[in-house]
């Protein structure tokens, strides 16, 4: 991705959007029903700046943007219309690019930029379920990169660059981010015949890190049989992912015959099925190694012709415990994919 730099002058810039439900029409499934229109709204808003540190020398780019959107969310049940609502999910979005650039000399400069969102969003209505089993999502992405081109001469040119890019991210149910992440102290979830009631049984996290380091060289040949532009690079990458689950700690009464509340004093509301996650949460880490190393030549050999050769190479390993595999004796003896060799013509 290319992302804007700043110059010898200040410049910026400052934007709003706005939309509400003046604007908008009620859905068909809101007319059917007779509710109410749901109250949406939606406003995006935020700045640009970029300028000088030293002129000439040193240079900052940044960008903040906000969104706040209301959207609908309609809820049809037919089995139960007292069920039925229109309310609004909400997205709240912080949107933050910072860059900065620096000339260290006539051949060498350097860059670093970061880039980060947040994206929470309240009140989903996913699938046919009443408000009372709504989800939430709460998102982080982030990116830094540094990047340090250095020149030799008019005809090689070398790229180094380091990376971090992060997703953080949650969907739950309100009440188990509220109370600390304990879904065994919730109420259970109420599946009946045709939707879902008192408490969402989603309760999953996931964290995902990753580095990544890579070094491209190019050097251009001029007049040697033709043109010769050669790109020679390696890149390593790190990831680690961490998982949590907790689905269905809450537990879950299926009413799988009936959609009629569950009455003391008829048999025929009783739930037919208790399901619940035994013994506890489920947290899972994993970590990758990914290597690559490529070099192409695009070989102009005259006015008619040119030739793109290259390869490449591609290691991938990911470590795991070959658990109760009879092919394998030893548990860390995991397979390594080993021969992604990859010739171009």
């Amino acid at each position: 991705a290319v992302t804007k730099q700043g110059g010898n002058a200040f410049k910026g810039s400052l934007f709003y959007f706005l939309q509400d439900a003046s604007m908008t029409e009620k859905d068909f499934f809101t007319k059917q029903n007779n509710t109410n229109k749901p109250d949406t709204r939606f406003q995006q808003f935020g700045f640009t700046l970029g300028g000088p540190v030293i002129k000439n020398k040193a240079h900052f780019f940044t960008s903040v943007e906000r969104v706040q959107n209301d959207r609908a969310a309609t809820i049809n049940i037919l089995a139960r219309p007292e069920f039925n609502a229109s309310p609004v999910t909400q997205d709240r979005v912080w949107n933050t690019l910072v860059r900065f650039d620096h000339q260290i000399n006539a051949k060498q400069s350097w860059n670093v930029r970061w880039l980060r969102e947040t994206s929470p969003q309240r009140n989903q209505i996913i699938g046919a379920v009443t408000q009372a089993a709504s989800r939430e999502e709460s998102d982080l992405d982030q990116t830094v990169v540094a990047t340090l081109n250095s020149s030799f001469g008019n005809t090689k040119f070398n790229t180094f660059r380091v990376g971090f890019t992060q997703e953080d991210v949650a969907f739950a149910n309100p009440n188990f981010n509220a109370n600390g992440g304990r879904g065994d102290q919730l109420q259970p979830t109420l599946q009946f015949q045709t939707f879902t009631d008192q408490q969402s049984s989603v309760m999953q996290a996931r964290v995902n890190d990753a580095y990544q380091f890579d070094n491209t060289f190019s050097w251009f040949i001029p007049g040697s049989k033709g043109d010769h532009s050669i790109r020679a690079g390696l890149q390593y990458e790190y990831v680690k992912v961490f998982s949590s689950a907790q689905d269905n700690w809450n537990g879950t009464f299926s009413f799988s015959r009936s959609n009629v509340a569950f009455n003391p004093a008829d048999p025929r509301t009783y739930p037919d099925r208790l399901s619940v996650r035994v013994p506890g949460p489920s947290e899972y880490t994993q970590k990758e190694h990914f290597f690559t190393a490529f070099i192409q030549d695009k070989w102009k050999t005259g006015d008619r012709l040119t030739l793109s050769l290259g390869l490449r190479y591609d290691l991938e390993k990911i470590p795991f415990e070959e658990l109760d595999n009879p092919r394998f004796a030893d548990p860390n003896d995991y397979p390594i994919d080993r021969n992604n060799v990859a010739p171009r013509l």
